[in-house]
């Protein structure tokens, strides 16, 4: 099976702060906070303005760790982290800290606060128009009615960058058929023209014995572990006996994982190519790559291409992703099994151990 992955996706950077023994506030873990920190100065006089655009806002709060011996100014952001935070840390202590980075400017340093703790001030302290337009998108999600077990599907040519631009903004999956009809026995993306064009090109394969990634197993399978996990780390994990197991990983020539794909004796060990840049290792392939206008025309940019080779063996289990993405089969098929993510009753976000096996069956341990 040989795969094309296209992900449309926006990044952004952010630059951590370990938590500082040295902070002298108590932070409220209900709150996205917001703490200058330093001498007085232009950029604490724009915190203060900031801060006034936020009476109201209860779950949004701002410090001041004046030192008039310090000689740098920062602001840095503590996300909430109460047991309703969106993400928690098992770790003691504060959460790390984002130190922004931005222009010292009020406006800007509301455009910041708006990001982190999901609101819609506008510098005067007024509701920004835009918040209802978001509140109705939210109650416009894409839910999957009890009658339905398969996803919308519409013709590429029939596609526009606003009806792409809906099923985004309501979160909804759908098939796009006929998107990419060049690529139809297309020679360029055939085994051996592959072989022939990139065959030498070192490739970041994973490893599976039994075809499954990235699944749960008891933790009594993975005898001989050092665990070095603190226990105050241990009694707040929902599932202690259990491990997330990821694939042991190899790099080879290209040449030599398709032959492992193709020459092995029957086995249920699994190779598999996965989340290959084709920038980065196969760049020639991307002249190849299909194009997707109503897509790139949209709201979104293309952020990365991705090569996606195996031999039908690959199972990948629950999970998501932080992007949207566009996948696009070149050969043979692949199967995909979605859960409507409004049923958070059964779908949940919780920290877990984490193994990664390879032919030793250990390499190492941590908390995700």
């Amino acid at each position: 099976m040989l795969v094309v992955l296209a992900v449309l996706a926006v990044v952004l950077s952010i630059v951590l702060e370990p938590a500082s023994a040295s902070l002298s506030l108590a932070l409220n873990a209900s709150c996205h906070t917001f703490v200058y920190r330093g001498s007085p100065g232009p950029l604490m006089s724009e915190f203060l303005a900031a801060k006034a655009a936020f009476h109201d806002e209860s779950a949004v709060c701002f410090q001041q760790d004046v030192d008039l011996l310090r000689q740098s100014t920062a602001i840095l952001y503590y996300p909430r982290h109460d047991a309703h935070a969106a993400k928690s840390c098992l770790l003691r202590g504060l959460p790390s800290a984002e130190t922004y980075t931005g222009p010292v400017s009020a406006v800007d340093l509301v455009a910041f606060v708006n990001q982190r703790a999901h609101t819609h001030r506008l510098p005067d302290g007024q509701i920004n128009p835009l918040a209802s337009i978001a509140r109705a998108l939210e109650s416009q999600l894409f839910t999957v009615p009890a009658t339905t077990s398969s996803c919308k599907t519409v013709a590429a040519h029939d596609m526009t960058p606003e009806l792409f631009e809906q099923f985004i903004l309501r979160n909804e999956p759908l098939i796009i058929q006929r998107a990419a009809p060049e690529l139809v026995n297309a020679t360029e993306w055939s085994t051996q023209s592959l072989l022939e064009r990139i065959g030498s090109r070192q490739v970041h394969v994973k490893v599976s014995p039994t075809g499954d990634f990235e699944g749960c197993e008891p933790l009594a399978w993975w005898e001989g572990a050092n665990d070095t996990i603190p226990d105050f780390v241990l009694k707040n994990l929902e599932s202690p006996d259990r491990v997330l197991v990821r694939p042991a990983a190899a790099n080879m020539a290209f040449s030599s994982f398709v032959n492992r794909l193709t020459t092995a004796l029957p086995s249920t060990t699994s190779y598999y190519l996965e989340y290959l840049s084709m920038a980065t290792y196969v760049p020639e392939l991307l002249t190849n790559a299909p194009q997707f206008p109503w897509a790139t025309s949209s709201f979104l940019q293309l952020d990365v291409a991705n090569l996606w080779f195996g031999d039908g063996k690959s199972v990948g289990k629950l999970h998501f992703d932080a992007y949207e993405n566009l996948m696009t089969m070149v050969s043979g098929q692949k199967q995909f099994v979605l859960y409507d993510p409004s049923d958070n009753t059964r779908l949940y976000e919780g920290h877990i151990r984490e193994v990664r096996g390879d032919k030793k069956g250990w390499v190492h341990e941590r908390v995700v």
